[in-house]
């Protein structure tokens, strides 16, 4: 297999024909990279603002989580006292007032 002669001015255009190129697609390559990076930006500040929203609405959930746990118990001993002086007052009515 014999190669055709190249004069050595030829050769050298290839070869800036070829740098031109690796140039073109190594600039196409920063601009998508950058692009990459704009995107990855914008998802954290998303993502953190998320996580913040998350937070905020987790504390409002325990707050109420807490006042539902109070107000419960709250009902639970009204019924305990009202059931008491119900079953207090029937024994004084048995006993006293037969």
């Amino acid at each position: 297999m014999s190669e055709d002669y190249v004069s050595r001015d030829e050769h050298r255009a290839d070869l800036a024909a070829v740098r031109l190129e690796i140039l073109g697609q190594l600039a196409s390559l920063d601009k998508r990279t950058e692009l990459i990076a704009q995107d990855l930006s914008q998802l954290r500040r998303e993502t953190t603002e998320w996580r913040a929203e998350m937070r905020q609405d987790m504390r409002e959930l325990g707050d109420e989580m807490h006042q539902f746990r109070t107000t419960t118990q709250r009902q639970l001993w009204v019924m305990v006292s009202v059931m008491s002086t119900a079953v207090i007052g029937a024994l004084v009515k048995l006993l006293f007032f037969p």
